[in-house]
C-alpha cells in the first residue's frame, strides 16, 4: 500500500481496477497451474502486495460516486460484500477439496473472483456517468462548505 500511495497512478479507479484485478487473479492461479510449494508462497506474497492497492482503489471509487453523507453505508456494504466473498470462497474450496484436487479448488476460487470482478466492473461501467471525470471530496472548509478537487485527499 505504501508503494501505491507514494505516487499518483494514471487512470481512473475503474481503469486501475481493470488492470490490477487480472494480475491479482493470475498471481493466485500460479499454485493451481504448477502445484509446487514455492508457488503458494509466491502467490500469497504477490497477491498481498496487490490486494491493498485494489482495496484503496475501490474505496476511492466508492468515495467519488457517493455523497459524503452516504459514505458510512457505502463502505459498510463494500466490506460486507468482501466478507461474503471470503465466506463463499471458503465454502466452495471446502466442497471442492472433498471432490477434487487442491489445484482445482484454487483455480475455481480464482475464476470465481475474476467472474465476480468482471461482472462488477461491467455493471460499474454501464452505470458510470461519462460526462464528468471522477472527483474526490476534500475535507470541509473552515466555514463548513465542501469543495471538490481532482486529486485524492492527502
Amino acid at each position: 500500500m505504501l508503494v501505491y500511495g507514494a505516487r499518483r497512478w494514471p487512470g481512473t479507479p475503474f481503469t486501475q481496477t481493470a488492470w490490477l484485478l487480472p494480475v491479482f487473479a493470475a498471481a493466485f492461479a500460479l499454485p493451481a497451474l504448477t502445484s509446487q510449494p514455492w508457488s503458494f508462497a509466491t502467490a500469497f506474497a504477490l497477491g498481498g502486495l496487490l490486494f491493498s492497492p485494489l482495496m484503496v482503489i475501490r474505496n476511492l471509487a466508492l468515495q467519488s460516486r457517493l455523497p459524503q453523507a452516504a459514505w458510512a453505508t457505502g463502505f459498510s456494504v463494500l466490506y460486507a460484500a468482501a466478507g461474503l466473498g471470503y465466506g463463499v470462497a471458503g465454502l466452495m474450496a471446502a466442497v471442492l477439496l472433498h471432490t477434487s484436487t487442491p489445484s482445482t479448488a484454487f483455480l475455481a476460487c480464482v475464476l470465481t473472483t475474476m467472474l465476480i470482478g468482471t461482472l462488477s466492473l461491467a455493471g460499474e461501467h454501464a452505470t458510470r456517468d461519462t460526462s464528468a471525470a471522477p472527483t474526490f471530496a476534500a475535507p470541509p472548509e473552515p466555514d463548513g462548505t465542501t469543495r471538490r478537487t481532482d486529486t485524492p485527499p492527502t
